[in-house]
């Protein structure tokens, strides 16, 4: 729905849908918070072939204005990116982007307002969030669309995604710590990828009562 090429993506301008599309795919990639994701700046983000996305640990004076406490748990990372969210970066940053900056006014923020062509805010990313769920016309699935929903959805996404890779060579929770910027002991890992191990144990359970019951059978 968000994606510029659909009839049903609520916003008007195709350097807003591109823009908006971009910021929706990075937050649900790279598990970024919204107070991070506006600090992406333009240098922070390489397309090369192992493209990557740099997460900054919020400065203090950012720190010290947030309330929730949660920057204070921010670690810096470098997250890798699938080929195609860079490729829709790459898309953004070339065409839509230049459009969305302002005569004389430089900007270096990868997410940029359509406004006054300065960085995007963390306030701006919600009201985005909240126009597409009213777009859905789904009140109860607001609740799925917001910045801590997506980063839920990205932990269970890659959760799921570490698991069916069999790769030995990663411990899953600590790599969803450092993609999350958690710290490895954080509890937070576990609970933002509840859906995940949840669908998991279900598998699991399925498939041995399914083993049982074709034991059952052969007797």
């Amino acid at each position: 729905m968000l994606s510029p090429d659909d009839f049903r993506n609520p916003f008007q301008s195709k350097q807003i849908q591109a823009r908006n599309y971009c910021l929706f795919l990075v937050m649900l990639e790279t598990l970024a918070r919204r107070g991070e994701v506006v600090l992406i700046e333009l240098d922070d983000v390489d397309l090369g072939p192992s493209p990557t996305i740099r997460i900054k640990r919020p400065s203090d004076i950012n720190r010290e204005r947030r309330l929730d406490g949660a920057s204070l748990k921010t670690r810096g990372r470098i997250v890798p990116i699938t080929a195609s969210v860079a490729a829709v970066l790459n898309e953004y940053i070339s065409d839509h982007r230049p459009k969305l900056i302002k005569p004389k006014r430089p900007c270096t923020a990868l997410f940029v307002s359509s406004r006054d062509g300065r960085r995007l805010s963390a306030r701006t990313v919600n009201t985005i969030l909240r126009t597409v769920a009213a777009s859905l016309g789904l009140p109860n699935f607001s609740t799925r669309i917001h910045p801590h929903g997506l980063r839920a959805t990205g932990a269970n996404i890659a959760r799921k995604k570490f698991e069916k890779s069999g790769a030995n060579s990663i411990n899953v929770k600590d790599a969803l710590a450092y993609l999350g910027g958690w710290s490895p002991s954080s509890e937070s890992v576990q609970r933002y990828s509840r859906q995940a191990i949840s669908d998991r144990l279900g598998e699991i359970i399925r498939s041995s009562d399914s083993s049982n019951f074709r034991g059952n059978e052969d007797d």
